[in-house]
């Protein structure tokens, strides 16, 4: 699933991470409420529009630093591990194969070939471990260059004031980087049980990926 907030490994009711979890929830809320501030009091009042995207601005960015904050509080206590891998430049989106006729011969080729194959070079650069053998959760932060525009929404852009809302979307991309990673941070993509991905207006593209087992 894409676009969605998943809950971070140690949230099911699994009795061995029960009191775990109880322990480290308040130590991420206090965490993100500094981050991203306590629920804002909008000037127009809540049931207003400007209102209710203001609280949703920051609802989004409070929750996106809540589970990242659990994921990285639960890797510290040793219920979880995680790896950072960054790729620079403009998000990659998955795209189908091509087929061409040459001589009455049809043929497909991929035409992703350069680029996969610069990626897999980065990831592999990056990771640190051999390709991992059980279940994988996966978070991908899609960072797209601001557009030329006016200072103010370029600013709103920066702030999350205003969305990525064009192509491309999410589940191309993460389907591309995902595809990317197979022999190298895991085995087969069957052994991911969870993802998701968010796009975000940012200075310099990248992609950032956060590999949790």
């Amino acid at each position: 699933m894409t676009n969605k907030w998943r809950p971070y490994k140690i949230f099911f009711d699994y009795p061995q991470y029960v009191e775990a979890r109880d322990r480290l929830i308040p130590q991420a809320e206090d965490y993100a409420n500094r981050i991203a501030g306590l629920r804002p009091t909008p000037v127009g009042g809540a049931q207003s529009y400007a209102g209710r995207e203001e609280i949703q601005v920051w609802s989004d960015l409070w929750s996106l630093i809540f589970h990242q904050k659990m994921n990285e509080l639960a890797a510290e206590a040793g219920l979880c591990r995680s790896q950072i891998i960054v790729i620079q430049g403009k998000p990659i989106p998955k795209a189908r194969a091509r087929i061409v006729s040459f001589g009455g011969v049809t043929r497909g080729y991929d035409p992703q070939s350069k680029q996969v194959k610069r990626t897999r070079a980065e990831v592999k650069s990056q990771w640190t471990c051999p390709p991992l053998a059980g279940p994988v959760e996966l978070e991908f932060t899609f960072c797209m260059a601001v557009t030329k525009s006016s200072k103010q929404q370029v600013a709103d852009m920066l702030k999350g004031l205003l969305k990525h809302v064009k192509r491309p979307d999410c589940s191309n991309m993460i389907k591309f980087y995902e595809d990317c990673m197979i022999g190298i941070v895991f085995k087969d993509d069957s052994q991911v049980w969870s993802e998701w991905g968010i796009k975000i207006y940012a200075k310099e593209a990248q992609t950032i990926i956060k590999v949790i087992w």
